[in-house]
């Protein structure tokens, strides 16, 4: 019997980030993830706090390939996590 897998926000409360990272692209592929992008964020916020520059950087590809425009991902540069990064 296949046992489904704990939902995006269990999985970064238990510090499973690239399994929460797969769920997000399952979730993106069936349009289901919510409109905010806020399981994306989060996610990346855990991953820059690990300092797991490879998920990050997934992250930040997945984030830009969501829209042309480039909004979405100039949103989650924008949070404050980020930019505390950055110092």
């Amino acid at each position: 019997m296949l046992v489904p897998p704990p939902p995006p926000q269990t999985c970064l409360s238990l510090q499973r980030l690239r399994t929460a990272g797969s769920y997000l692209l399952v979730l993106h592929s069936l349009e289901q993830l919510d409109s905010g992008h806020g399981d994306a964020f989060r996610l990346l916020r855990s991953a820059v706090a690990a300092k797991d520059w490879q998920l990050c950087r997934e992250l930040v590809r997945f984030l830009h390939s969501m829209d042309d425009s480039g909004a979405v991902l100039n949103e989650a540069l924008a949070q404050p996590f980020m930019i505390e990064a950055q110092v």
